[in-house]
Parts: C-alpha cells; structure tokens; sequence
C-alpha cells in the first residue's frame, strides 16, 4: 500500500531532472523494514537540509498532499516534517531502502533506523506511538542499551531550546518502554538542573 503509493507519486512527478533523496520517518518507516502492518494516513518525511528545495515541498503538496487527488486515491498523503520537531540525536540514523526490482525513478528513499523511530516516539507518546513501540518491543528488534544511547543524545539536543519542559515527560515515557516493554530496568538519567527546578 505504501509502495504502490510513492510508486504513483513517482510515476507523476514532473521534475523529472530532479532525483531527490526521501528520508522517511514515522510509522511509515518501521513498516518498510519489518513484518508490520496498521492503518496510518500519511507517509512523514523529513525536511532535512539537503534533500528537499521548496520546489520539491511545494511539488509534495500539490500531487499528493492532503487535498490532492493522490490521496482521495490512496486515503494517504504525504507529511513534510520539519527537521527539528521530532524528539531525534542531532544526527538521525537512516538507512537506505530498496523497493526491489521496482525501483524509484526520481527518488531514493532512506528509512529512520528502528531505535531512532522508538526514540522519536517518546516526545508524543500517543497512543498509535505506543502500539508501534510494542509491536517493534514483540519483535524484538529494539536494543535496549542503544535505545538509552540516542535516548541520551536526543536529550542533549533538546536541553538547550525552547522544548526542554517536556523532558521530564520524555524521560518518563522512555521509563514506560523499559518497564512494561522491554521488560528491563529503568535507566537512571539526571535532567540538568535548571530543568527540573
């Protein structure tokens, strides 16, 4: 489903000079590496700072956004996300994905590694977020020991801006995942001061 929907979005596009690099992110990403099926609307990528011109975004919006016949087609549209706003390391893990013998004309498409997706889940932690994580916790393909490691560095990311009130929390769900799924013990983390004052 998701396959065939970029596919038609390849087949359409009409920069057909321009050969773009896609990172996805999201729900999206972990069903293009495992075994893994749910309902989800739309496919994320990130805006990273060399992928994506604001032709190529404009382009994005007008074939398969939310208003566009793509996704009344599909019942799925395509989701820029800014760079920033995920709960991620400086420096996101992506893999490259291959579609196989139908290969992409204008795009490559690279996939957020699996811890990096848990990770990223953490900030909004809703309840489709929560599904996912448990479904990757019963496959078994989160490393717990990794998971703290960008756990640590999203934290250290984020601890400087704006955004560093919701550590607590993200700390906390993060706790949550260790706990109930991952069936291992809690790391202990100290947020700095000044955040929890």
């Amino acid at each position: 489903m998701i396959e065939s929907f970029i596919k038609e979005i390849d087949r359409l596009w009409k920069a057909k000079d321009q050969h773009l690099h896609l990172h996805i992110v999201g729900s999206t990403a972990l069903m293009l590496q495992f075994d893994y099926r749910r309902a989800t609307k739309d496919v994320d990528i990130m805006e990273l700072h060399d992928n994506l011109t604001d032709d190529a975004k404009s382009a994005f919006k007008n074939l398969a956004g939310k208003q566009s016949q793509l996704c009344s087609k599909h019942r799925m549209y395509i989701d820029l996300v800014p760079r920033y706003l995920p709960f991620l390391p400086n420096n996101p893990l992506f893999h490259p994905w291959s579609a196989g013998d139908n290969a992409y004309e204008h795009f490559d498409i690279h996939v957020l590694d699996v811890v990096d997706v848990i990770v990223s889940k953490l900030g909004r932690f809703i309840a489709t977020d929560r599904d996912d994580i448990a479904a990757m916790a019963e496959m078994n393909v989160i490393d717990p020991s990794r998971l703290k490691q960008r756990f640590l560095q999203a934290l250290n990311a984020w601890s400087l801006d704006a955004r560093a009130n919701k550590l607590p929390e993200i700390l906390e769900n993060l706790h949550i995942v260790q706990r109930d799924l991952l069936l291992v013990e809690e790391s202990v983390i100290e947020l700095p001061r000044w955040i929890e004052e």
